[in-house]
Protein backbone atom coordinates (compact mmCIF):
# COMPACT_ATOMS: atom_id res chain seq x y z
CA UNK A 1 0.00 0.00 0.00
CA UNK A 2 3.03 2.30 0.08
CA UNK A 3 5.16 1.22 -2.85
CA UNK A 4 3.78 -0.52 -5.91
CA UNK A 5 7.13 -2.26 -6.38
CA UNK A 6 7.04 -4.12 -3.08
CA UNK A 7 7.32 -7.90 -3.12
CA UNK A 8 5.41 -10.30 -0.88
CA UNK A 9 8.19 -10.43 1.70
CA UNK A 10 8.23 -6.64 2.01
CA UNK A 11 4.45 -6.59 2.40
CA UNK A 12 4.56 -9.18 5.18
CA UNK A 13 7.26 -7.25 7.07
CA UNK A 14 5.35 -4.03 6.48
CA UNK A 15 2.21 -5.53 7.99
CA UNK A 16 4.11 -6.82 11.04
CA UNK A 17 5.51 -3.35 11.77
CA UNK A 18 2.34 -1.37 11.04
CA UNK A 19 -0.10 -3.65 12.88
CA UNK A 20 0.79 -2.49 16.42
CA UNK A 21 0.49 1.16 15.34
CA UNK A 22 -3.22 0.84 14.45
CA UNK A 23 -2.87 3.36 11.64
CA UNK A 24 -6.05 4.84 10.21
CA UNK A 25 -5.06 4.70 6.55
CA UNK A 26 -7.28 4.34 3.46
CA UNK A 27 -8.04 0.86 2.08
CA UNK A 28 -5.13 -0.94 0.38
CA UNK A 29 -4.20 0.67 -2.91
CA UNK A 30 -1.15 1.96 -4.72
CA UNK A 31 -0.32 5.06 -2.69
CA UNK A 32 0.41 8.19 -4.69
CA UNK A 33 0.17 10.53 -1.69
CA UNK A 34 2.37 11.63 1.17
CA UNK A 35 2.16 9.36 4.22
CA UNK A 36 2.52 11.48 7.36
CA UNK A 37 3.04 10.06 10.87
CA UNK A 38 3.79 12.13 13.99
CA UNK A 39 5.38 10.61 17.08
CA UNK A 40 5.56 12.07 20.59
CA UNK A 41 8.60 11.77 22.86
CA UNK A 42 7.45 8.37 24.12
CA UNK A 43 7.42 7.00 20.57
CA UNK A 44 3.61 6.89 20.43
CA UNK A 45 1.74 7.83 17.25
CA UNK A 46 -0.33 10.96 17.86
CA UNK A 47 -1.33 11.73 14.25
CA UNK A 48 -1.53 9.86 10.96
CA UNK A 49 -2.85 10.86 7.57
CA UNK A 50 -2.28 11.12 3.82
CA UNK A 51 -2.13 14.20 1.59
CA UNK A 52 -1.41 14.88 -2.08
CA UNK A 53 1.59 17.07 -1.24
CA UNK A 54 4.21 17.55 1.47
CA UNK A 55 2.99 21.09 2.11
CA UNK A 56 -0.57 19.94 2.80
CA UNK A 57 0.71 17.10 4.98
CA UNK A 58 2.67 19.57 7.10
CA UNK A 59 -0.34 21.89 7.41
CA UNK A 60 -2.64 19.06 8.51
CA UNK A 61 -0.09 17.75 10.99
CA UNK A 62 0.51 21.19 12.48
CA UNK A 63 -3.23 21.75 12.84
CA UNK A 64 -3.65 18.38 14.56
CA UNK A 65 -0.73 19.05 16.92
CA UNK A 66 -1.44 22.66 17.79
CA UNK A 67 1.24 24.35 19.86
CA UNK A 68 3.85 21.61 19.31
CA UNK A 69 7.13 22.16 17.43
CA UNK A 70 7.35 19.63 14.61
CA UNK A 71 10.67 18.58 13.07
CA UNK A 72 10.45 16.89 9.64
CA UNK A 73 12.19 13.56 9.29
CA UNK A 74 12.40 12.58 5.64
CA UNK A 75 14.46 10.16 3.57
CA UNK A 76 14.83 9.41 -0.15
CA UNK A 77 12.21 6.95 -1.33
CA UNK A 78 14.86 4.80 -2.98
CA UNK A 79 14.92 2.98 0.37
CA UNK A 80 12.90 -0.22 0.47
CA UNK A 81 9.60 -0.05 2.35
CA UNK A 82 10.97 -2.34 5.08
CA UNK A 83 14.11 -0.26 5.56
CA UNK A 84 12.03 2.92 5.64
CA UNK A 85 9.75 1.49 8.31
CA UNK A 86 12.73 0.48 10.43
CA UNK A 87 14.06 4.02 10.27
CA UNK A 88 10.58 5.35 10.91
CA UNK A 89 10.93 3.95 14.44
CA UNK A 90 13.94 6.24 14.99
CA UNK A 91 14.76 7.64 18.39
CA UNK A 92 13.95 11.29 19.11
CA UNK A 93 17.13 13.38 19.25
CA UNK A 94 17.18 16.66 21.13
CA UNK A 95 13.83 16.06 22.83
CA UNK A 96 11.51 17.33 20.06
CA UNK A 97 8.75 15.62 18.11
CA UNK A 98 9.75 14.05 14.76
CA UNK A 99 7.47 14.50 11.79
CA UNK A 100 8.08 11.62 9.39
CA UNK A 101 6.93 12.50 5.87
CA UNK A 102 7.80 10.42 2.82
CA UNK A 103 6.82 11.54 -0.66
CA UNK A 104 6.85 9.00 -3.44
CA UNK A 105 9.57 9.32 -6.08
CA UNK A 106 10.85 12.61 -4.74
CA UNK A 107 14.20 12.99 -3.03
CA UNK A 108 13.87 14.66 0.36
CA UNK A 109 16.36 16.27 2.71
CA UNK A 110 18.29 13.79 4.85
CA UNK A 111 17.62 13.48 8.57
CA UNK A 112 21.05 14.80 9.38
CA UNK A 113 20.62 17.95 7.28
CA UNK A 114 17.16 18.64 8.78
CA UNK A 115 18.58 18.53 12.29
CA UNK A 116 21.75 20.50 11.61
CA UNK A 117 19.84 23.28 9.86
CA UNK A 118 17.79 23.71 13.01
CA UNK A 119 20.82 23.68 15.28
CA UNK A 120 19.79 20.36 16.81
CA UNK A 121 21.93 17.41 17.85
CA UNK A 122 21.98 14.02 16.17
CA UNK A 123 21.87 10.82 18.26
CA UNK A 124 25.20 9.71 19.71
CA UNK A 125 26.07 6.68 21.77
CA UNK A 126 29.17 6.88 23.94
CA UNK A 127 30.88 4.44 26.28
CA UNK A 128 31.33 6.67 29.33
CA UNK A 129 33.39 4.08 31.22
CA UNK A 130 34.90 2.32 28.22
CA UNK A 131 37.38 3.18 25.52
CA UNK A 132 35.43 3.40 22.26
CA UNK A 133 32.89 5.78 20.72
CA UNK A 134 29.94 5.03 18.45
CA UNK A 135 28.18 7.95 16.76
CA UNK A 136 25.57 8.56 14.06
CA UNK A 137 26.85 11.06 11.51
CA UNK A 138 24.34 11.70 8.77
CA UNK A 139 24.47 8.67 6.52
CA UNK A 140 25.32 5.97 9.03
CA UNK A 141 27.16 4.97 12.18
CA UNK A 142 30.88 5.40 12.68
CA UNK A 143 33.08 4.14 15.49
CA UNK A 144 36.59 4.83 16.73
CA UNK A 145 38.79 4.22 19.75
CA UNK A 146 40.23 1.05 21.27
CA UNK A 147 40.13 -1.73 18.67
CA UNK A 148 39.77 -4.52 21.25
CA UNK A 149 36.72 -2.73 22.72
CA UNK A 150 35.00 -2.40 19.37
CA UNK A 151 36.42 0.92 18.20
CA UNK A 152 37.25 -0.44 14.73
CA UNK A 153 34.12 -2.54 14.10
CA UNK A 154 33.07 -0.59 10.99
CA UNK A 155 31.84 -3.70 9.17
CA UNK A 156 29.40 -4.42 12.02
CA UNK A 157 28.08 -0.95 12.84
CA UNK A 158 27.19 -0.31 9.21
CA UNK A 159 24.28 -2.72 9.71
CA UNK A 160 22.81 -0.55 12.48
CA UNK A 161 19.81 1.64 11.74
CA UNK A 162 19.00 4.97 13.34
CA UNK A 163 16.31 3.27 15.47
CA UNK A 164 18.73 0.75 17.02
CA UNK A 165 19.22 0.93 20.79
CA UNK A 166 22.88 0.56 21.73
CA UNK A 167 24.21 -0.71 25.07
CA UNK A 168 27.83 -0.87 26.22
CA UNK A 169 29.79 -2.19 29.19
CA UNK A 170 33.50 -1.81 29.85
CA UNK A 171 34.61 -3.70 26.79
CA UNK A 172 31.75 -4.71 24.50
CA UNK A 173 28.66 -3.43 22.69
CA UNK A 174 25.19 -4.78 21.97
CA UNK A 175 22.73 -3.20 19.54
CA UNK A 176 19.05 -4.02 19.92
CA UNK A 177 17.44 -3.81 16.48
CA UNK A 178 13.82 -2.80 15.94
CA UNK A 179 12.90 -6.35 14.90
CA UNK A 180 14.03 -7.68 18.32
CA UNK A 181 17.33 -9.19 17.15
CA UNK A 182 20.75 -8.16 18.48
CA UNK A 183 24.21 -7.39 17.10
CA UNK A 184 27.27 -7.74 19.33
CA UNK A 185 30.93 -6.72 19.08
CA UNK A 186 33.94 -5.93 21.27
CA UNK A 187 35.90 -8.00 23.79
CA UNK A 188 34.68 -11.63 23.75
CA UNK A 189 35.31 -11.96 27.49
CA UNK A 190 33.08 -8.92 28.13
CA UNK A 191 30.16 -10.23 26.08
CA UNK A 192 31.33 -9.16 22.63
CA UNK A 193 30.84 -12.70 21.30
CA UNK A 194 27.48 -14.43 21.90
CA UNK A 195 27.67 -18.23 22.44
CA UNK A 196 25.79 -20.17 19.72
CA UNK A 197 23.48 -21.78 22.32
CA UNK A 198 22.36 -18.30 23.46
CA UNK A 199 22.39 -16.67 20.03
CA UNK A 200 19.67 -18.95 18.64
CA UNK A 201 17.37 -17.91 21.51
CA UNK A 202 17.85 -14.16 21.03
CA UNK A 203 14.60 -13.26 19.32
CA UNK A 204 11.85 -10.90 20.40
CA UNK A 205 14.21 -9.02 22.72
CA UNK A 206 12.62 -5.97 24.39
CA UNK A 207 15.36 -4.87 26.82
CA UNK A 208 19.07 -5.31 27.50
CA UNK A 209 21.07 -4.54 30.66
CA UNK A 210 24.80 -4.74 31.31
CA UNK A 211 27.20 -5.31 34.20
CA UNK A 212 30.91 -4.51 33.93
CA UNK A 213 31.62 -7.46 31.63
CA UNK A 214 28.33 -9.19 30.77
CA UNK A 215 24.91 -8.64 29.19
CA UNK A 216 21.38 -9.81 29.98
CA UNK A 217 18.50 -9.76 27.49
CA UNK A 218 14.78 -9.89 28.31
CA UNK A 219 12.52 -11.54 25.77
CA UNK A 220 8.90 -10.54 25.17
CA UNK A 221 7.78 -13.86 26.72
CA UNK A 222 9.52 -13.02 30.03
CA UNK A 223 12.60 -15.22 29.52
CA UNK A 224 16.04 -13.85 30.50
CA UNK A 225 19.24 -14.79 28.63
CA UNK A 226 22.79 -13.87 29.71
CA UNK A 227 26.29 -14.04 28.27
CA UNK A 228 29.74 -12.63 29.06
CA UNK A 229 32.05 -13.05 32.04
CA UNK A 230 30.71 -15.72 34.39
CA UNK A 231 31.43 -13.89 37.66
CA UNK A 232 29.66 -10.73 36.45
CA UNK A 233 26.31 -12.33 35.80
CA UNK A 234 27.13 -13.85 32.42
CA UNK A 235 26.23 -17.36 33.58
CA UNK A 236 22.97 -17.69 35.51
CA UNK A 237 22.95 -21.48 35.60
CA UNK A 238 20.39 -24.01 34.42
CA UNK A 239 18.48 -24.08 37.71
CA UNK A 240 17.86 -20.34 37.79
CA UNK A 241 17.08 -20.35 34.08
CA UNK A 242 14.29 -22.86 34.68
CA UNK A 243 12.96 -21.08 37.80
CA UNK A 244 12.99 -17.58 36.35
CA UNK A 245 9.86 -17.12 34.25
CA UNK A 246 7.44 -14.28 33.48
CA UNK A 247 9.99 -11.56 34.21
CA UNK A 248 8.57 -8.03 34.09
CA UNK A 249 11.84 -6.09 33.85
CA UNK A 250 15.56 -6.45 34.50
CA UNK A 251 18.28 -4.23 35.97
CA UNK A 252 22.03 -4.41 36.53
CA UNK A 253 24.78 -3.13 38.81
CA UNK A 254 28.51 -3.43 38.13
CA UNK A 255 28.57 -7.02 39.43
CA UNK A 256 24.97 -8.27 39.62
CA UNK A 257 21.93 -8.69 37.44
CA UNK A 258 18.45 -8.47 38.94
CA UNK A 259 15.07 -9.53 37.58
CA UNK A 260 11.64 -8.55 38.88
CA UNK A 261 8.64 -10.85 38.65
CA UNK A 262 5.11 -10.25 39.86
CA UNK A 263 5.87 -11.02 43.52
CA UNK A 264 9.65 -11.43 43.84
CA UNK A 265 13.06 -10.09 42.88
CA UNK A 266 16.09 -12.26 42.17
CA UNK A 267 19.68 -11.10 41.82
CA UNK A 268 22.66 -13.15 40.70
CA UNK A 269 26.40 -12.84 40.19
CA UNK A 270 26.91 -16.38 38.90
CA UNK A 271 25.16 -19.72 39.31
CA UNK A 272 26.56 -20.10 42.86
CA UNK A 273 25.58 -16.59 44.03
CA UNK A 274 21.80 -16.28 43.61
CA UNK A 275 19.46 -14.48 46.02
CA UNK A 276 15.67 -14.54 45.96
CA UNK A 277 13.62 -11.85 47.71
CA UNK A 278 10.08 -13.14 47.93
CA UNK A 279 7.19 -10.74 48.44
CA UNK A 280 9.04 -7.76 46.95
CA UNK A 281 6.82 -6.29 44.23
CA UNK A 282 9.23 -3.84 42.64
CA UNK A 283 8.27 -1.18 40.13
CA UNK A 284 11.88 -0.02 39.75
CA UNK A 285 15.35 -1.25 40.76
CA UNK A 286 18.13 1.29 41.46
CA UNK A 287 21.64 -0.26 41.67
CA UNK A 288 24.87 0.38 43.53
CA UNK A 289 27.95 -1.77 42.85
CA UNK A 290 26.55 -4.85 44.61
CA UNK A 291 23.03 -4.03 45.77
CA UNK A 292 19.68 -2.69 44.62
CA UNK A 293 17.03 -0.41 46.05
CA UNK A 294 13.62 -1.73 45.06
CA UNK A 295 10.94 0.93 44.65
CA UNK A 296 7.61 -0.67 45.62
CA UNK A 297 4.06 0.68 45.48
CA UNK A 298 1.98 0.48 48.65
CA UNK A 299 -1.76 -0.15 48.63
CA UNK A 300 -2.42 3.49 49.62
CA UNK A 301 -0.56 4.79 46.57
CA UNK A 302 2.62 5.77 48.41
CA UNK A 303 6.02 4.23 47.67
CA UNK A 304 8.56 2.46 49.83
CA UNK A 305 12.14 1.34 49.24
CA UNK A 306 13.48 -2.10 50.13
CA UNK A 307 17.26 -2.66 50.14
CA UNK A 308 18.35 -5.86 48.37
CA UNK A 309 21.93 -7.11 48.42
CA UNK A 310 24.62 -9.39 49.83
CA UNK A 311 25.16 -9.56 53.59
CA UNK A 312 28.77 -8.67 52.89
CA UNK A 313 27.98 -5.53 50.91
CA UNK A 314 27.74 -3.09 53.84
CA UNK A 315 24.04 -3.66 54.44
CA UNK A 316 24.47 -6.25 57.22
CA UNK A 317 21.38 -8.24 58.16
CA UNK A 318 19.13 -5.44 56.88
CA UNK A 319 19.36 -6.60 53.27
CA UNK A 320 15.91 -7.52 52.04
CA UNK A 321 14.36 -6.41 55.34
CA UNK A 322 15.11 -2.72 55.78
CA UNK A 323 12.29 -0.56 54.41
CA UNK A 324 12.05 3.19 53.94
CA UNK A 325 8.47 4.47 53.72
CA UNK A 326 7.10 7.44 51.78
CA UNK A 327 10.04 7.34 49.37
CA UNK A 328 10.19 9.94 46.61
CA UNK A 329 13.50 9.21 44.89
CA UNK A 330 16.69 7.15 45.27
CA UNK A 331 20.24 8.28 44.51
CA UNK A 332 23.37 6.10 44.61
CA UNK A 333 27.16 6.18 44.73
CA UNK A 334 29.33 3.07 44.36
CA UNK A 335 28.34 1.66 47.76
CA UNK A 336 25.66 3.89 49.28
CA UNK A 337 22.03 4.94 48.86
CA UNK A 338 20.45 8.31 49.53
CA UNK A 339 16.68 7.89 49.77
CA UNK A 340 14.62 11.06 49.49
CA UNK A 341 11.39 10.84 51.48
CA UNK A 342 8.52 13.19 52.23
CA UNK A 343 10.09 13.83 55.65
CA UNK A 344 13.72 14.30 54.61
CA UNK A 345 16.56 12.00 53.61
CA UNK A 346 17.84 8.61 54.76
CA UNK A 347 21.26 7.23 53.86
CA UNK A 348 22.53 3.65 53.89
CA UNK A 349 25.81 2.02 52.95
CA UNK A 350 29.52 2.69 53.25
CA UNK A 351 30.25 5.88 55.18
CA UNK A 352 33.18 6.94 52.97
CA UNK A 353 30.92 6.86 49.93
CA UNK A 354 28.00 8.84 51.32
CA UNK A 355 26.30 6.17 53.43
CA UNK A 356 26.19 8.52 56.41
CA UNK A 357 24.91 12.07 56.01
CA UNK A 358 26.38 14.50 58.62
CA UNK A 359 23.87 15.93 61.11
CA UNK A 360 24.55 19.55 60.10
CA UNK A 361 23.79 18.69 56.47
CA UNK A 362 20.62 16.85 57.48
CA UNK A 363 19.47 19.89 59.44
CA UNK A 364 19.95 22.17 56.45
CA UNK A 365 18.13 19.67 54.22
CA UNK A 366 15.08 19.84 56.49
CA UNK A 367 14.72 23.54 55.63
CA UNK A 368 14.51 22.65 51.92
CA UNK A 369 11.50 21.92 49.82
CA UNK A 370 11.66 18.80 47.65
CA UNK A 371 15.10 18.60 45.92
CA UNK A 372 15.11 20.04 42.40
CA UNK A 373 18.55 18.78 41.33
CA UNK A 374 20.31 15.62 42.51
CA UNK A 375 23.82 14.58 41.46
CA UNK A 376 26.16 11.82 42.55
CA UNK A 377 29.54 10.49 41.55
CA UNK A 378 31.01 7.18 42.80
CA UNK A 379 32.01 8.77 46.13
CA UNK A 380 29.69 11.67 47.02
CA UNK A 381 26.21 13.19 46.76
CA UNK A 382 25.05 16.70 45.85
CA UNK A 383 21.46 17.82 46.39
CA UNK A 384 19.94 21.20 45.53
CA UNK A 385 16.66 22.48 46.92
CA UNK A 386 14.88 25.75 47.72
CA UNK A 387 14.80 27.21 51.19
CA UNK A 388 11.26 27.44 52.59
CA UNK A 389 11.82 30.97 53.93
CA UNK A 390 14.09 32.75 51.43
CA UNK A 391 13.04 30.90 48.28
CA UNK A 392 16.67 30.70 47.14
CA UNK A 393 18.45 27.51 46.19
CA UNK A 394 21.24 25.93 48.19
CA UNK A 395 23.43 22.94 47.37
CA UNK A 396 24.36 20.40 50.04
CA UNK A 397 27.10 17.78 49.68
CA UNK A 398 28.35 14.79 51.65
CA UNK A 399 30.45 11.68 51.10
CA UNK A 400 34.18 11.27 50.57
CA UNK A 401 35.78 14.61 51.46
CA UNK A 402 38.44 14.38 48.75
CA UNK A 403 36.10 13.50 45.89
CA UNK A 404 33.25 15.98 46.08
CA UNK A 405 31.76 15.33 49.51
CA UNK A 406 33.26 18.49 51.01
CA UNK A 407 32.17 21.81 49.47
CA UNK A 408 33.01 24.10 52.41
CA UNK A 409 35.45 26.17 50.33
CA UNK A 410 32.59 27.25 48.03
CA UNK A 411 29.88 27.15 50.66
CA UNK A 412 29.38 30.93 50.57
CA UNK A 413 28.36 30.67 46.89
CA UNK A 414 26.37 27.44 47.01
CA UNK A 415 24.23 28.50 49.97
CA UNK A 416 22.47 31.38 48.20
CA UNK A 417 21.77 30.52 44.56
CA UNK A 418 18.96 31.91 42.42
CA UNK A 419 19.07 29.19 39.76
CA UNK A 420 21.23 26.34 38.45
CA UNK A 421 21.82 26.56 34.70
CA UNK A 422 24.22 23.65 34.10
CA UNK A 423 25.60 20.85 36.26
CA UNK A 424 27.86 17.85 35.65
CA UNK A 425 30.16 15.51 37.57
CA UNK A 426 33.23 13.39 36.98
CA UNK A 427 34.21 10.38 39.10
CA UNK A 428 35.69 12.67 41.77
CA UNK A 429 34.37 16.22 41.35
CA UNK A 430 31.33 18.37 40.61
CA UNK A 431 30.86 21.44 38.40
CA UNK A 432 27.83 23.75 38.33
CA UNK A 433 27.03 27.01 36.60
CA UNK A 434 24.75 28.99 38.90
CA UNK A 435 23.16 32.42 38.98
CA UNK A 436 24.08 34.44 42.09
CA UNK A 437 22.85 38.03 42.49
CA UNK A 438 21.83 38.07 38.84
CA UNK A 439 25.23 36.98 37.52
CA UNK A 440 26.34 33.57 36.26
CA UNK A 441 29.23 31.85 38.00
CA UNK A 442 31.09 28.56 37.48
CA UNK A 443 31.73 26.65 40.71
CA UNK A 444 33.76 23.45 41.04
CA UNK A 445 34.75 21.31 44.01
CA UNK A 446 36.31 17.91 44.56
CA UNK A 447 39.68 16.41 43.64
CA UNK A 448 41.81 18.57 41.35
CA UNK A 449 42.85 15.54 39.29
CA UNK A 450 39.17 14.97 38.51
CA UNK A 451 38.35 18.56 37.55
CA UNK A 452 37.69 19.96 41.00
CA UNK A 453 39.57 23.21 40.22
CA UNK A 454 38.47 25.09 37.10
CA UNK A 455 41.53 27.37 37.33
CA UNK A 456 43.72 24.58 35.92
CA UNK A 457 42.08 25.37 32.54
CA UNK A 458 44.68 28.16 32.33
CA UNK A 459 47.30 25.46 31.70
CA UNK A 460 46.02 25.16 28.12
CA UNK A 461 46.47 28.87 27.40
CA UNK A 462 49.64 30.12 25.77
CA UNK A 463 51.34 33.18 27.20
CA UNK A 464 50.56 35.04 23.98
CA UNK A 465 46.81 34.74 24.66
CA UNK A 466 47.19 36.74 27.89
CA UNK A 467 44.06 35.40 29.62
CA UNK A 468 44.10 35.90 33.36
CA UNK A 469 42.03 34.12 36.00
CA UNK A 470 39.39 36.83 36.17
CA UNK A 471 38.82 36.86 32.41
CA UNK A 472 38.66 33.06 32.30
CA UNK A 473 36.15 33.01 35.16
CA UNK A 474 33.85 35.40 33.30
CA UNK A 475 34.15 33.43 30.05
CA UNK A 476 33.46 30.04 31.64
CA UNK A 477 30.44 31.44 33.46
CA UNK A 478 28.82 32.18 30.09
CA UNK A 479 29.15 28.58 28.88
CA UNK A 480 26.48 27.29 26.52
CA UNK A 481 27.21 23.65 27.35
CA UNK A 482 29.03 21.70 30.06
CA UNK A 483 30.34 18.16 29.47
CA UNK A 484 32.24 15.62 31.56
CA UNK A 485 34.07 12.33 31.20
CA UNK A 486 35.51 10.29 34.07
CA UNK A 487 38.28 12.73 35.03
CA UNK A 488 37.75 16.09 33.30
CA UNK A 489 35.22 18.75 32.30
CA UNK A 490 34.73 20.49 28.96
CA UNK A 491 32.91 23.78 28.44
CA UNK A 492 31.59 25.09 25.10
CA UNK A 493 31.07 28.85 24.89
CA UNK A 494 28.45 30.59 22.79
CA UNK A 495 30.97 31.40 20.05
CA UNK A 496 31.94 27.73 19.63
CA UNK A 497 35.25 27.93 21.53
CA UNK A 498 36.07 25.27 24.12
CA UNK A 499 37.87 24.99 27.47
CA UNK A 500 38.90 21.84 29.33
CA UNK A 501 40.38 21.03 32.74
CA UNK A 502 40.99 17.91 34.85
CA UNK A 503 43.57 15.13 34.94
CA UNK A 504 46.73 15.44 32.86
CA UNK A 505 45.84 12.30 30.91
CA UNK A 506 42.35 13.54 29.99
CA UNK A 507 43.64 17.00 28.95
CA UNK A 508 46.60 15.66 26.98
CA UNK A 509 46.78 17.40 23.60
CA UNK A 510 44.03 19.89 24.42
CA UNK A 511 46.14 23.02 23.81
CA UNK A 512 46.71 22.03 20.17
CA UNK A 513 43.15 20.80 19.70
CA UNK A 514 41.75 24.05 21.10
CA UNK A 515 43.39 26.15 18.40
CA UNK A 516 41.71 24.19 15.59
CA UNK A 517 38.34 23.96 17.37
CA UNK A 518 38.23 27.69 18.14
CA UNK A 519 38.86 28.45 14.46
CA UNK A 520 36.11 26.14 13.16
CA UNK A 521 33.62 26.30 16.06
CA UNK A 522 32.36 23.35 18.13
CA UNK A 523 28.99 21.85 17.18
CA UNK A 524 28.91 18.62 19.22
CA UNK A 525 31.04 17.17 22.04
CA UNK A 526 31.39 13.40 22.56
CA UNK A 527 33.00 11.93 25.66
CA UNK A 528 34.46 8.51 26.37
CA UNK A 529 36.23 7.36 29.55
CA UNK A 530 39.27 9.63 29.33
CA UNK A 531 38.92 11.57 26.08
CA UNK A 532 36.77 14.16 24.33
CA UNK A 533 35.97 14.42 20.63
CA UNK A 534 34.55 17.62 19.14
CA UNK A 535 32.68 17.75 15.83
CA UNK A 536 33.14 21.21 14.33
CA UNK A 537 30.93 23.27 12.03
CA UNK A 538 33.13 22.21 9.11
CA UNK A 539 32.62 18.52 9.89
CA UNK A 540 36.10 18.00 11.34
CA UNK A 541 36.51 15.54 14.20
CA UNK A 542 39.09 16.81 16.69
CA UNK A 543 39.97 14.92 19.87
CA UNK A 544 42.28 15.03 22.88
CA UNK A 545 42.98 12.89 25.94
CA UNK A 546 43.96 9.24 26.25
CA UNK A 547 44.56 7.45 22.95
CA UNK A 548 43.15 4.24 24.45
CA UNK A 549 39.86 6.09 25.04
CA UNK A 550 39.46 7.25 21.46
CA UNK A 551 41.72 10.31 21.22
CA UNK A 552 43.32 10.58 17.79
CA UNK A 553 46.34 12.76 17.08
Amino acid sequence: CVDSGMNLGDLQRLGAVLAPLRLRLPPPRIMRDVVCIVYNLAGEVIHTGTSPSVEQALQKAQAACSGVALVPYARPFELSAHQWLLELQASNPSGVIDLLAIRMKKRMTSTYECLVKRGLQWPTYVVRIGDAILAWQGTGYTTWGCERCGGKAVNIVRWLTLGSKVFANRGAWVALQIDGTVLCWGLPEAGGNIPPSIKQQLWGIKDIQQTEFAFAALRIDGVVLTWGRHDRGGRMGKKLQEQLRHVLFISASDKYFAAATRDAVVMWKDENHVQWFQGVRASKLVPTTSAFAAMCNNDDGSEKVVILGDAGCHWGDRAGQHEVLNAVDVLTTHDAFAIITAEGIETLGRKAMGGECPNEVKQRLTSMSRPCRILSNPFAFTIAGRNHQTGNLSLETWGHQDYGGDSRQVRNVLSNVQSIDLCENTCGAFAVIVVVNGARQLVTWGHQDFGGNWRTALDAVSKADQVDEGQLSRMLAEAAALHANSESFCVVLGDGTVWCWGSSLCTKGFANAKQRIDEEGAVEVLSSAKAFTVVTSKGSRISWGDEQSGAQY
